[in-house]
């Protein structure tokens, strides 16, 4: 299919080279919708070989936690407005749960689990933190 593709594009080069100046635009503008045709086809094979294959999953883990290392320690650097509006776009809710413990006259708090929501571009996802998590 690819080579049809190429063998018609360079036909159509050919004649574009043979036709007359003035439908030299219309000659142009299907050579361009041709190789746009065969750009588009060659990326569809692309995404084809590229599911036949193996993935290695921990590669991809391995890429995907460095990326959020670094991208942990440029929020740390950055300046707090900036961190305050960049999690406001990331963060669609954030749900605590605490646990109270009296202790005399005071009651203590302190953080039992929590769910966080994050907005994505394909919807929002969550996670869930528990005590046991950070301590």
């Amino acid at each position: 299919m690819h080579g049809d593709v190429d063998r018609e594009i360079d036909r159509a080069a050919d004649n574009f080279l043979r036709a007359p100046a003035e439908v030299l635009d219309l000659g142009g503008n299907k050579l361009s919708a041709l190789k746009r045709q065969r750009d588009h086809l060659l990326d569809e094979l692309h995404v084809v070989e590229c599911a036949g294959k193996p993935r290695d999953i921990g590669r991809d883990v391995d890429a995907l936690v460095g990326n959020l290392w670094r991208l942990g320690e440029e929020i740390a650097k950055a300046d707090p407005a900036r961190k305050r509006e960049v999690f406001r776009q990331m963060v669609d809710r954030i749900e605590l749960r605490f646990d109270h413990i009296k202790q005399g006259k005071k009651t203590a708090c302190p953080l039992r689990s929590g769910v966080f929501y994050l907005r994505t571009g394909e919807g929002t996802i969550f996670g869930s933190v528990s005590r046991g998590d950070w301590i």
